[in-house]
Parts: C-alpha cells; sequence; structure tokens
C-alpha cells in the first residue's frame, strides 16, 4: 500500500503535532524533504491524499487561523523570490489584465474579515532603511504606469514620427518622460485633471528641477495644448531640442 493513502486517526494526528511543536527544521532538511517528495511523485510512488479534492470552509478556516502572522524566516523569502521572478512584468499571466468589480469586493471582504481576527500586517510600525528606499526608487524608474500610452502621448509620437524626429518612451529618468529626444530633452504630457491644469503640482515641479540640475531640459504640454494645438508643441520640441 502506498503511504499516500493511509489514513491517519485523529490521535496519531495529534502526537505528529505534538512532536513537531516548536520543532526548528534547517534549510538542508526541507530541501532534502522537498526533493524527496517531487522524486517519489514522478516516480509514481505517492500520491498526494488531497489530489482532485478540494478543502471544507471548515479545513481553510482552521488552517487561514493557524497561518495568521506566522512567521516567515529570511530563507523561505529568498527561496519564494527566486521561485517566482519569471511571474514579474510582461511574464505574469494577469498582466494588462483589469480585476472585474466582483473581485475587487472579495478581496476587499477577505482583507476586512482577515484584520478583524487579529490579522497584523508584517510591516506595522516599521520604515524602509535608505538603503531599500534607493532599491525601490531604481526599481520604479524602470515600470512604466501607466501601462498603455495615453491618447495625447500617442498624438504627439505620431506627430513627432511623420516628421522623423526619433524619441524613447518612458526611459528610467526621475519623472520618467514621456518622450526623450537625445541627447537631452525630456518631454512630458500632462493630464489637465492629474496635473492640476493651470497651477501644475509641486511634484511637477521637484521632478522639473531633479532633472534641470543633472543637465537636462524640460518640456511639459498640457493636455489641452496637445488636443487644440498640436502643431504648436510639435514646433516646441523642434525649437528646443
Amino acid at each position: 500500500m502506498m503511504r499516500g493513502s493511509r489514513h491517519l486517526t485523529q490521535e496519531h494526528k495529534d502526537r505528529i503535532a505534538e512532536g513537531n511543536r516548536n520543532k526548528v527544521v534547517s534549510s538542508e532538511s526541507r530541501i532534502k524533504q522537498s526533493e524527496t517528495i517531487r522524486r517519489r511523485i514522478a516516480e509514481g510512488a505517492w500520491v498526494s491524499p488531497m489530489k482532485n479534492r478540494r478543502h471544507k470552509p471548515e479545513s481553510k478556516k482552521q488552517t487561514s487561523s493557524k497561518l495568521m502572522n506566522h512567521p516567515v524566516t529570511e530563507i523561505t523569502r529568498k527561496r519564494i523570490a527566486e521561485n517566482t521572478t519569471y511571474h514579474t512584468g510582461k511574464d505574469h499571466p494577469l498582466f494588462g489584465t483589469k480585476r472585474t468589480h466582483e473581485q475587487k469586493l472579495a478581496h476587499s471582504t477577505f482583507m476586512k474579515n482577515m484584520y478583524a481576527r487579529g490579522f497584523v500586517h508584517p510591516f506595522k510600525g516599521k520604515a524602509h532603511s535608505e538603503e531599500t528606499k534607493k532599491i525601490i526608487r531604481e526599481k520604479r524608474l524602470r515600470q512604466v504606469f501607466p501601462i498603455k500610452d495615453t491618447s495625447i502621448e500617442i498624438a504627439l509620437q505620431n506627430a513627432l514620427i511623420e516628421i522623423g524626429v526619433h524619441f524613447e518612451k518612458h526611459v528610467p529618468l526621475p519623472g520618467q518622460p514621456d518622450l526623450f529626444i537625445r541627447p537631452n530633452l525630456c518631454v512630458f504630457c500632462d493630464g489637465n485633471y492629474w496635473h492640476h491644469f493651470p497651477d501644475g503640482t509641486l511634484h511637477d515641479e521637484l521632478i522639473n528641477q531633479e532633472l534641470m540640475e543633472k543637465g537636462f531640459r524640460v518640456l511639459r504640454f498640457w493636455e489641452s495644448d496637445i488636443n487644440d494645438n498640436l502643431n504648436s508643441c510639435v514646433e516646441t520640441i523642434i525649437k528646443t531640442r
């Protein structure tokens, strides 16, 4: 009989749980155990007792309760990160998709229930170190938000392509310019609503200052300017580059 098909009594399970309580398993032992299970599954020598089955709501609730505030070691975090790198960016199966209203509501309800049952966010009361902040800023520069170019960005891009002006999109510079024309021209297409037309935002001013201090030139065009007088915007770019 395969070991996977055995049914343990509750008494036996309790004895095993008690024996493993507060037991620290080394990373080497975990890796060895994982390799053994994978080999036995590949050989057909072991079949998970949960294969083709689903947990009952009571079982899910019990598992969730046991995992509440369960500490995760740095070794485990590293292994998780290494095994999920292929899910980042465009390789992620959900890249470019949007959650439905029902999915958002379900997730919100789930998190509210978690906090009501005593869940504490692992980062509560903590702060990122300066080194971590630097890493986050560097990675953020290479993330494009929103994923798709806006209508005003596309309009300006097409106008520049027609006259043969070469540009790059969303280069990793402060503020992530919508268009970058070498050697040093940064062009931003600012939506009237998001950038508080006509006054602009303090954040935009700080970005402009940081770029100019690094030797870049900055042009910002309002959404209304691009929509109403695209040719004028293009002429300004040609004169400035």
